[in-house]
C-alpha cells in the first residue's frame, strides 16, 4: 500500500517516519519529497482507481492532520474524520452512499469514542442514541425502528451491560425483558410473541441457564417445562398437547436424556403439531430442534 499526492509517492504510515527521518538526517533530501516544509496530502485508492481516502499527513512522522475524507468504492463520500497531531478528535460523520445524508455521528476525543453517538434511518429519523465515555458505553442506549417505535433499551456502566434490558417488536409489543448483572443475563427472562402472549420464561445465573424454564404455545397453553443446571437440562421434561394435557415425561440428567426411546413413539404421534410449533418459535427468538433449545 502506498500513499500518493500529485506526483509524489509516500510510504505507509507505519514506516514513513523512520525512512523519511533517515533520508533527511543523511542529507539525502533530494531523494524524497517532504523533508523540507509542511504537511502533504496522502491518498489511498481502491483497485478500481477510485480514491479510498484523502488526508493531510506529516511527511516526517506519517501522522494524519486535519480533515480526512473517506469514500465508497463508487466514489461517493462515506465518512469525514478530523485528526489533531495524529489522533482523531471532534465528530466523525458517516454518510449514506446514495443520498449523501448523515447516517451516524460519532464523537471522538484523543482517538477514543467520547460523548453522545447517534445514528439515523435513511429518512432522517433517529435510529440509535447513546453515550460513550472514553470508548466505553455509558448510561442508557436506545434504538428505534423507522416508524418511531422503540426497538431496545439497554443500560451500561463502564461498558458493561447492567440492569433491565427490554426489546420491542415494531408494533410496540415487548419482545423480551430480563436483567443483566455484571454484563451477564441473570434472573428470570421473559419472552413474548408479537401479540403480547407469553412465549417462554428462562432463569439465568451469571449468564448460564440455571433453574426452571417454561415454553408456551401461542394460545397460552404450556408446551414444555423443565429445569437447567449449569446450562444443561437437568430435570424431568414435561410435554403438553395443544389442549394443555400432559402426554409425556422425559428424565434428563446434566444434558443427557435418560429414557428417550421409551416415549419416542408418543412424540412421533404429535410430530405434525410439534413441527408447526417449532416454526412459530423459530420466527420469534427460540430455536427448538429435536431436544435442543437455543435462545437466539
Amino acid at each position: 500500500m502506498i500513499f500518493e499526492q500529485e506526483n509524489t509517492t509516500y510510504f505507509p504510515k507505519s514506516i514513513a517516519g523512520s525512512l523519511r527521518f533517515g533520508f533527511c538526517v543523511l542529507g539525502l533530501a533530494w531523494l524524497i519529497t517532504g523533508c523540507d516544509s509542511g504537511p502533504k496530502f496522502c491518498t489511498e485508492h481502491y483497485s478500481n482507481g477510485q480514491v479510498k481516502y484523502s488526508v493531510q499527513c506529516d511527511p516526517a512522522t506519517g501522522d494524519y492532520m486535519g480533515l480526512m475524507k473517506e469514500y465508497h468504492r463508487n466514489g461517493e463520500l462515506w465518512k469525514t474524520r478530523y485528526f489533531d497531531e495524529g489522533k482523531e478528535n471532534d465528530t466523525t460523520y458517516f454518510f449514506y452512499s446514495k443520498t449523501g445524508d448523515i447516517f451516524r455521528k460519532l464523537p471522538m476525543q484523543n482517538g477514543e469514542k467520547h460523548g453522545l453517538a447517534q445514528s439515523f434511518h435513511p429518512d432522517g429519523t433517529l435510529k440509535q442514541s447513546g453515550r460513550y465515555q472514553f470508548n466505553r458505553k455509558e448510561g442508557e442506549h436506545i434504538s428505534f425502528y423507522s416508524n418511531g417505535e422503540m426497538e431496545s433499551r439497554i443500560v451500561f456502566e463502564g461498558g458493561t451491560e447492567v440492569g433491565v434490558r427490554t426489546d420491542f417488536f415494531k408494533n410496540g409489543a415487548v419482545k423480551f425483558r430480563g436483567e443483566f448483572k455484571d454484563g451477564e443475563r441473570h434472573g428470570v427472562w421473559k419472552y413474548y410473541d408479537r401479540s403480547g402472549n407469553s412465549l417462554a420464561e428462562f432463569t439465568f445465573r451469571n449468564g448460564q441457564r440455571m433453574g426452571p424454564f417454561s415454553i408456551f404455545r401461542p394460545n397460552g397453553k404450556m408446551y414444555l417445562m423443565g429445569s437447567y443446571t449449569l446450562g444443561m437440562i437437568d430435570s424431568e421434561l414435561h410435554y403438553f398437547t395443544v389442549n394443555g394435557s400432559k402426554f409425556a415425561t422425559e428424565d434428563w440428567r446434566m444434558g443427557e436424556n435418560q429414557d428417550y426411546d421409551a416415549i419416542k413413539g408418543l412424540k412421533q404421534s404429535y410430530e405434525e403439531d410439534f413441527q408447526k410449533f417449532y416454526v412459530h418459535l423459530d420466527k420469534v427468538f427460540i430455536s427448538v430442534k429435536g431436544d435442543d433449545i437455543k435462545i437466539k
